[in-house]
């Protein structure tokens, strides 16, 4: 499976785009995909740290600086979107690409036309809203972002992934999220944390750090100032950082901004992708809207009372003074908006898997997520079919609305995750994973379809269900539950290298628990 991303950084386009790229890059290639990048070398560019992230890039030579940051988005490629496609080609040339994923607001249905002979899907990250796209999946994750926003602008078979539940971020946010909303913040602000992008063009860090030196906050208020090493101003910040009245430090290129947003009681930042990370932790914030494209996020966002926008650093003082009547409301509406799982719900859109089962090639394994409508139909009747209900725990009767409304809550669910499992495009029958602990261990279950004759269903659906526990998922033990009076099962499973590991009783019936283990 391979991947390919044309994102760009610069000193006009800043590194949102290319950040937010490498976390989806990141889950792509925890799951065996061949992820490749390609950028322009602009100046400003994030080659090299895409690079030290473990992703090869090819780099296109750099083309003409843009002129303006906000309004003519086409000047950001740096050359004509022909040439840019035409180029984009040479690369992808005889490469077989499954998923090309484009984030650049200079790219549109006319580039994609253009390079679209040379992948299979297109993905498309976008945040305007504002030009016509062909791709398979369409991804806007600002706030207040409604299907009709994109009505005329994408082809009818577009997959429309919408709003903040589908944020990229990176997996210590979610990590870190249930501890750092279980402290008891903004009591008093002991710690601010000052982020205005990474490379914060406007130099508007400085006028913040001017203006907290006049605000009623105390001496041992820690101050922790980030930027990237390749924003021009960062020797003056340098200078400014050590000028301050408090305990303060400036980070450069920090890989730990997730631990520092956990510790921090307020933010003073930039709106855009960063938006989510401090929503995902509940860190209020006040914010500066500092291009064109970041009006719609922040003004909805500030309407709502989320965050607080200022125009000017001026306002600032008044805000920080006056925290104790609007920051733990603001903490609160935050972290209702992102919870850090974006990145696996876009995942589990992308793909289904294709798995290797002893050296056979064509199991297919199909996310119920991403099933079509007569699938799931077929799903349910399965289900309830006579001769599978009898050995479930629950025999009852599942109702249409109860399916669908399952498989709508599956998406948010990280602890479970159930397949359809297809050979030859015949549906064998279904896997799932429940009480999924990554890296660790997981309780699964089969079922075959009952109505079709396939020698050998079950075998392929346990060995389907053990190579993607052990291969993809990673985990090191994985346990079921049997009957004890369903001898025939029992017994396959035994075969299949499951060991007892307990007994209970449930409904006057023995159930047995059993293990398999991942060999070393």
């Amino acid at each position: 499976m391979k991947a390919v991303f044309r994102v760009d950084a610069s000193l006009k386009i800043g590194t949102g785009h290319v950040m937010r790229c490498l976390t989806l890059a990141s889950i792509l290639k925890k799951n065996f995909v061949d992820v490749s990048f390609i950028c322009r070398e602009h100046k400003g560019n994030l080659i090299n740290y895409i690079l030290e992230s473990g992703f090869h890039v090819h780099a296109l030579k750099e083309g003409v600086e843009p002129v303006s940051k906000i309004t003519n988005y086409a000047e950001w490629l740096g050359v004509s979107y022909e040439q840019d496609a035409n180029e984009t080609i040479e690369f992808l040339k005889n490469r077989h690409i499954d998923w090309m994923i484009v984030d650049h607001y200079s790219i549109d249905i006319k580039w994609e036309k253009l390079v679209s002979s040379y992948y299979k899907k297109l993905m498309v990250i976008d945040d305007l809203a504002n030009r016509r796209h062909c791709c398979n999946i369409l991804l806007d994750q600002t706030y207040g972002r409604k299907k009709n926003d994109y009505d005329f602008l994408t082809n009818s078979e577009a997959i429309l992934l919408l709003g903040p539940k589908y944020a990229l971020l990176r997996k210590e946010f979610s990590k870190l999220r249930n501890l750092t909303l279980a402290k008891k913040r903004n009591r008093t602000i002991k710690h601010i944390l000052v982020y205005l992008g990474g490379v914060d063009s406007e130099n508007l860090t400085e006028s913040v750090l001017d203006k907290l030196k006049s605000c009623s906050i105390r001496e041992t208020t820690q101050i922790t100032v980030l930027m990237g090493s390749q924003a021009p101003f960062l020797s003056k910040i340098k200078t400014a950082v050590k000028q301050l009245p408090f305990s303060a430090k400036l980070e450069v290129d920090t890989k730990h901004i997730a631990k520092i947003m956990s510790n921090a009681d307020l933010s003073i930042g930039a709106s855009g992708s960063t938006t989510w990370e401090r929503c995902c932790l509940g860190l209020p914030s006040i914010q500066f809207c500092i291009s064109d494209n970041q009006k719609f996020l922040s003004q909805t966002l500030n309407r709502n009372n989320v965050i607080k926008l200022v125009d000017s650093a001026d306002e600032i003082p008044d805000l920080i003074n006056d925290y104790p009547n609007w920051m733990l409301e603001s903490s609160k509406l935050s972290s209702q908006i992102c919870d850090g799982n974006g990145v696996n719900r876009i995942f589990n859109r992308m793909f289904d898997l294709s798995l290797k089962i002893n050296n056979d090639l064509d199991v297919e394994l199909c996310n119920y997520i991403n099933l079509k409508e007569d699938e799931k139909r077929l799903v349910l009747e399965m289900r309830n079919h006579s001769g599978v209900r009898v050995w479930m725990t629950n025999k009852e009767i599942i109702t249409i609305k109860e399916h669908y409304k399952f498989l709508e809550n599956l998406e948010d669910d990280k602890t479970k995750q159930y397949f359809l499992v297809k050979k030859k495009d015949i549906i064998v029958g279904s896997i799932s994973f429940v009480n999924l602990d990554y890296g660790e261990s997981t309780d699964f279950g089969i079922f075959v379809n009952p109505y079709i004759d396939f020698q050998g269903a079950g075998r392929l659906l346990e060995s389907s269900a053990a190579n993607y526990a052990f291969k993809v998922l990673n985990v090191k033990k994985i346990f079921l539950e049997v009957f004890e009076d369903n001898v025939r099962a029992l017994d396959f499973y035994k075969r299949a290298g499951f060991k007892i590991l307990d007994t209970k009783e449930v409904s006057q019936k023995i159930v047995i628990k059993m293990i398999k283990e991942q060999i070393a």
